[in-house]
This record gives C-alpha cells, sequence and structure tokens, in this order.
C-alpha cells in the first residue's frame, strides 16, 4: 500500500533516477492532476491473506516456464491484487477487453464535468503537441493511438475537437484551430477535482502497482503501447500458469513434443503421435485446433525459434495454404518477422488460403498491423462491425495516395506495389467476410488508432548522416521495403527532407 502514501517518503534515496522510473504513474498523474494521495478505505488484510500471497509468489518465482527477463514487478502486482482485490481485480479479468476498459478511471470536476483518464491524457497531450500541431496545419492527426479530428465530422464526431471542447462545457462558434487549442488549455487549467469514485481510486492504486505509463507524458508513443501490452501478456500468461494441473499437462506435451519439430517426417507424425494416440489431455478442449493447443504448449515454454519452425511446419501440413489453423496459431505468439506477414499476403492474394471462420477475420483485423507491417491501421476500441472495420482500413491505404508528397512516393515501383498489395488484400478479407459459406459469429469489433510521429530513430539519424537528398530519399525507401519504417512515417520524413528539415 506504500505505493500510494509515495508522497511522503524517499524510497531510493541516493537515485532519483530509479525513484521516478519506479513510480512514474503515481507521479505522472500527480502532475497530470495534482493527485499524490489516494486513500482506499475499509480494506481488510489479514494474516491469511498475506500468507497466500507470499506462498503464491515463491510458488510463481520459482516456476521455470516463467522468463528471467520477466519484470519481477508485474508478477508481484499481479499476485497481490489476486489476493487483496480479488473482487475487483482478477474477477474482471477476460482475455477481450483492455486494461483501459477493464479498470476505468473516472473524474469528476466542477460544473458537472466527468472525464476518464483516457480523455484527460489526450486532452493534456493535444496541449502538449499544440505548437506542432499548429506548424503542419492539416484536418486530423493521429493523437494517443487514435484519429483526432481538428474539425467535426458527421461520421466520427467523438474525436473531434469540438466534442473535447464540449466535454469541458463549451461550445465552439466559429473560432480557428488555434483559438480551440487556446481555449481547451484554459480550460483543462481551470478544472479542479470535486470527486473520485471508490471504484476509480482501487483502479488509480491498481494502475500505479502495475506502474501504466500516460501518453502525455512520454516523447515515444511505442514506449506507452509496450509497457500496456507487456503487462496484458504477462496477466494472461499468470491467469494460466494459476492452473497447475493444465500446466502440468502442456509440460508434459511439449517435452516429447518440441525434439520432434526438427524431424524431417514431423509432418507425418504429428497426428499419429500425438493425436491419435490419445496421450495427452491438452487436445480434448472442444472448439480447439490441435496444431493451435500444441502453439500454446511452446507459447508457454518453447523458444521464437521453435515457434517459426512450426509454423513453417503447420504451413507444410495445409499442403502450402493459409488456413484458421495457421493464422490463430501465428496470432498466438509474438513473432514479429516480415517474411512471415509479406508471405500471408502474397498467399491469400495468390489463392492459396481457406479461412472458414469469421473468427479468423476478427483475428486478422485485431492484428493487422502484424500482417500489414508498413502501415500504421485503427485498433480495437470503439464498436464496429468487421466489414465497417476493413472498409476503413482500406480508405486508410487509399487515402494515402493523395496525400502531400505521396505521389513522389509511390512512384517508386516496389513501393508502389506493396502498397497496391495492402488494399487487394484487405479487399479479399472482405470478400472472404461475404462468403455464404463462412461460419459466422455475432461479434462486432472495436476500433483506436496507433499514433505515429516522428522521432529521432535509429533510422532517421542514418539518413540525417547522408549529405544529399537524392541519397536520404534513397536510404528511406530502402527502410520502407525491409520493414524498418512505416509509410506515414515515410511520408513525415519525406516531407523533412524535401525542406531541409533533416
Amino acid at each position: 500500500m506504500y505505493i500510494i502514501e509515495k508522497l511522503y517518503y524517499s524510497v531510493y534515496f541516493n537515485n532519483s533516477e530509479k525513484e521516478e522510473k519506479e513510480f512514474k504513474f503515481i507521479n505522472d498523474l500527480n502532475y497530470l492532476l495534482n493527485i499524490s494521495d489516494v486513500t482506499i478505505k475499509n480494506k481488510k488484510i489479514t494474516p491469511r491473506l498475506i500468507k497466500n500471497f507470499i506462498e503464491e509468489t515463491i510458488e510463481l518465482f520459482k516456476n521455470k516456464s516463467l522468463s528471467k527477463k520477466l519484470e519481477k514487478r508485474i508478477l508481484i502486482a499481479y499476485i497481490f491484487l489476486k489476493n487483496f482485490f480479488y473482487e475487483e481485480f482478477y474477477e474482471k479479468l477476460n482475455n477481450k477487453d483492455s486494461f483501459y476498459a477493464l479498470f476505468p478511471i473516472e473524474i469528476e470536476f466542477q460544473d458537472g464535468i466527468i472525464l476518464n483518464l483516457d480523455e484527460i491524457d489526450l486532452i493534456k497531450n493535444l496541449i502538449n503537441k499544440k505548437n506542432r500541431i499548429l506548424s503542419k496545419l492539416r484536418r486530423d492527426s493521429v493523437i494517443n493511438n487514435r484519429v483526432f479530428y481538428f474539425y467535426k465530422r458527421q461520421d466520427d464526431y467523438k474525436y473531434t475537437l469540438d466534442n473535447y471542447l464540449a466535454k469541458l462545457k463549451y461550445l465552439s462558434s466559429g473560432e480557428n484551430l488555434e483559438e480551440k487549442l487556446q481555449k481547451l488549455e484554459e480550460l483543462f487549467k481551470s478544472l479542479k477535482i470535486i470527486n473520485i469514485s471508490e471504484k476509480s481510486k482501487i483502479n488509480i492504486f491498481i494502475y500505479s502497482l502495475f506502474n501504466i505509463y500516460l501518453y502525455s507524458y512520454e516523447k515515444k508513443v511505442h514506449f506507452v503501447n509496450e509497457r500496456i501490452d507487456k503487462i496484458e501478456k504477462a496477466i494472461r500468461k499468470f491467469k494460466f500458469l494459476g492452473n497447475k494441473e493444465q500446466l502440468s499437462e502442456y509440460q508434459k506435451f511439449y517435452e516429447d513434443f518440441s525434439p520432434e519439430i526438427s524431424n524431417k517426417d514431423f509432418s507425418e507424425i504429428f497426428y499419429q503421435k500425438f493425436i491419435k494416440s490419445k496421450k495427452y489431455e491438452i487436445f480434448n478442449k472442444f472448439g480447439k485446433y490441435y496444431k493451435v493447443l500444441a502453439m500454446e504448449s511452446l507459447d508457454i515454454y518453447g523458444t521464437k525459434e521453435e515457434q517459426k519452425k512450426f509454423l513453417n511446419l503447420i504451413l507444410e501440413m495445409n499442403n502450402g495454404n493459409i488456413k484458421d489453423d495457421y493464422l490463430e496459431s501465428f496470432f498466438l505468439t509474438n513473432l514479429d518477422d516480415l517474411q512471415i506477414s509479406d508471405n500471408i499476403v502474397r498467399k491469400i492474394l495468390k489463392g492459396d488460403y481457406k479461412i472458414d471462420r469469421e473468427s479468423t477475420i476478427r483475428l486478422i483485423c485485431k492484428n493487422i498491423e502484424r500482417i500489414l507491417k508498413r502501415f500504421s491501421f485503427s485498433e480495437y476500441r470503439d464498436s464496429i462491425n468487421l466489414k465497417d472495420f476493413l472498409e476503413h482500413q482500406k480508405n486508410s491505404l487509399t487515402n494515402y495516395k493523395t496525400e502531400l508528397y505521396s505521389s513522389e512516393i509511390l512512384s517508386n515501383k516496389e513501393v508502389n506495389g506493396i502498397l497496391e498489395n495492402y488494399i487487394k488484400f484487405i479487399e479479399k478479407i472482405k470478400e472472404i467476410l461475404s462468403s455464404k459459406d463462412l461460419i459466422k459469429e455475432e461479434n462486432d469489433v472495436s476500433i483506436s488508432f496507433k499514433d505515429v510521429e516522428l522521432e529521432a530513430t535509429e533510422e532517421v539519424k542514418e539518413i540525417k548522416n547522408l549529405k544529399i537528398n537524392e541519397e536520404k530519399i534513397k536510404k528511406l525507401t530502402e527502410f520502407l521495403i525491409n520493414g524498418k519504417i512505416q509509410f506515414r512515417e515515410l511520408s513525415g520524413i519525406y516531407y523533412d527532407i524535401k525542406n531541409n528539415r533533416i
């Protein structure tokens, strides 16, 4: 509970940098809203709960399936919350909703203004980026993982500057962009906290324990995305590891299975040895592909190299076709491989696929950037059906062609070919979605947006070292083709090259 009382003590007496890092969320929240102390009422901590917490922590630390690189803080926070905040934390966990959706933080201000932390963070980031926004006037920008519009849009009013001004009880009436941003800053500075609900206080505590990052206090947006992704994946794994019986079955299978991955006859023996023998309880899960269940064991115990090898073997067993089990297995892993992604695009466009389930299309939508790696797409946040989602992504790709400088960028045949194939890929997925033979599932998808900002990356630094613009543009094109940068990053860097800013 000490983390909440941090205002009054110092933990790392001779290391202010470590202190700032370890208490980043609570410090950033204090900077954002002047919240430094949150008291949670009526929380009983019994000796038995403490005993359970310590024993479970020790048990998980002994688990050989956990990577040595695993952040101990996340593990301890998870077990602590599981034991002491079971209903408020553990019972809410699921594999569908994001961390932000599961644990919302709402703050009540004066005049009946109620904002969640996500909205507050976005407003603050708009203020932080005001000068940059005004220096590159356009109708939209990417802020906090979503496309944000500075002017009214009938189809997407939710993420507009006018809507956020309205949340602060101000109705705009013809002001220009600079005036609106100035008004937003004034209103934000005038906010005074009236109330924080007990639920929100507990969620602030949860965020503090895991040390969530805020967009408005990070120079590089990917740090925020990586932090939340790291926490969500760790939580899913811990929850799985909590089932000792199931875990031992996966381990038993892995020990027999992993040596066979390098067997040249693997595709022939897989079913006979591991499925038909009925030796392994893990294959009794209803509705799950055998190959996906096998990949689950590799996800827990295996290496990335083993996962990659098995993925190739799945393709071989599928006679070279991209099928539901291949895609589900791929998305189960953390493999980040341009060759795998490009091969998926190539095979689906060629017709070498057999996708039977609508749930697979949903997985493709959810993981679209893992396939079309050179572009930044919207992710899940607001409810939208799969057809609309795909249409939105297609529009993002086609609209890129009309952006400033895009015509010169796309004059490179290979670069243009990549973009055209991305568009064709989405069209093909839409076509599969409309198939009468597809096994349907009545599920909608939500979207949010991935931020793309020009930062001093290694690629930018390398380009800066070149003297001639033609050489810079050539190098830039190489980076895109090799998957080191995305199209929107390319446009931003290209703009800076042409205007002698790089």
